[in-house]
């Protein structure tokens, strides 16, 4: 058994015990995963409550105005609730340029076949392993011309990327010319090494928005956080 510290009240020492061994059994907490996550990122970790999310948040740009927002949300099927973890980040786009590209699967080619659109990037493998769909075809090649993007999507496995026109959530309104950045993957992601790799495929497709010139620097005038 375990032994307590000198400066420890044994009931403190009690409740360590069982906490480190509880966090052998079921993993560190989201909290805590996120708390070191956030160390390593140089960002900010906000702690939730029964409304809003646990948060991290990592302030990039040429003037700090893009923030990306790692939380997480519920969805309810039936009785059954399921965790999705996601990053956001608003940005000035006046393009008004959107897409998403997320892994293929075994439905693929029959939605194809039912008239859902899959963009054609130029890059033969890289269109088979996922599934391109953008309001602008031809900006839509120009983006997915990077090759370490398109690497970070095949990695990020069943991530979903888009740019979306709307916040993911009640109580964000965004102003006309704002949409969002957003990666979404299924469960309560507590791996660093997997949200470490979120983050940095948000932060290459961000690069890549304003390298083609869809995503302006400053204020998107909203939060999501």
């Amino acid at each position: 058994m375990a032994e307590t510290l000198p400066y420890q009240a044994p009931d403190r020492a009690m409740f360590e015990i069982r906490r480190v061994g509880w966090r052998k059994w079921l993993g560190a907490s989201r909290a805590d995963a996120w708390t070191a996550l956030a160390s390593q990122l140089d960002a900010k970790f906000d702690e939730g409550g029964w409304v809003k999310s646990d948060s991290v948040v990592l302030t990039v740009g040429a003037d700090g105005s893009w923030r990306v927002v790692l939380d997480m949300y519920m969805v309810t099927v039936g009785r059954v609730s399921i965790p999705f973890t996601r990053l956001r980040v608003p940005f000035l786009n006046p393009s008004g340029f959107r897409f998403s590209v997320q892994k293929a699967d075994f439905f693929t080619p029959v939605m194809t076949q039912l008239g859902a659109q899959d963009v054609s990037v130029g890059v033969p493998a890289f269109n088979e392993s996922v599934v391109v769909k953008s309001s602008d075809a031809v900006r839509a090649v120009e983006f997915f011309q990077d090759a370490e993007l398109r690497r970070l999507i095949v990695a990020a496995g069943d991530a979903k990327l888009e740019v979306a026109d709307h916040g993911g959530g009640l109580g964000w309104k965004f102003p006309p010319q704002a949409d969002v950045l957003q990666c979404v993957v299924a469960g309560d992601e507590r791996d660093l090494v997997k949200l470490r790799r979120l983050f940095q495929l948000c932060l290459a497709a961000l690069d890549r928005l304003a390298e083609i010139g869809v995503a302006e620097v400053g204020d998107p005038g909203v939060s999501v956080y």
